[in-house]
């Protein structure tokens, strides 16, 4: 049974993203993203697929949920999020990367949530679901203050949720 996990960087007010792009760029949060991710299966909309330039990333069992046909090399295509994790199953860990559409069908489903949270808020017109206090617990935080090298001049926190029993 796999460990279904969320990854996003989000800011104060959940702004994901905007024009099909992330709203920040943070590079020690690229590095993050890249570190837990690899070796890994990822599960992304077919907009997220579009915004990495409609190629796999590498290193990595790619999922893509899409109603559109697509010949990718290096993908695999589902019609949904329930089928998505039916066949990754058995990987060890898969992660939903998103966009905002497949966040919010996958954050019932998945055992953890590994945000990183950006201390500002910019414009995006799309949003990561309420985490919920009563549904998940922060059990770790690593917080980091702004510099020009490793955060584009933001505070930020890598945060990692756990579900609460129900």
């Amino acid at each position: 049974m796999s460990k279904k996990i969320i990854i996003a960087c989000i800011d104060t007010m959940y702004g994901l993203g905007k024009d099909n792009d992330l709203i920040y760029h943070i590079p020690a949060d690229m590095n993050h993203f890249t570190e837990a991710t690899t070796g890994n299966t990822v599960i992304m909309g077919y907009m997220t697929f579009v915004s990495l330039g409609s190629k796999p990333l590498s290193n990595r069992r790619n999922i893509v949920i899409s109603e559109h046909p697509l010949t990718a090399e290096g993908i695999e295509v589902v019609s949904t999020l329930d089928v998505a994790f039916k066949i990754s199953e058995n990987d060890k860990k898969v992660y939903v990367i998103g966009g905002a559409y497949t966040y919010k069908q996958a954050i019932e489903f998945v055992d953890e949530l590994d945000i990183t949270l950006v201390e500002t808020v910019k414009p995006a017109d799309v949003y990561f679901p309420y985490i919920n206090n009563l549904e998940w617990t922060c059990i770790k935080q690593d917080f980091h203050n702004k510099s020009e090298s490793n955060s584009g001049g933001y505070n930020y926190i890598f945060n990692t949720y756990t579900r609460n029993i129900k």
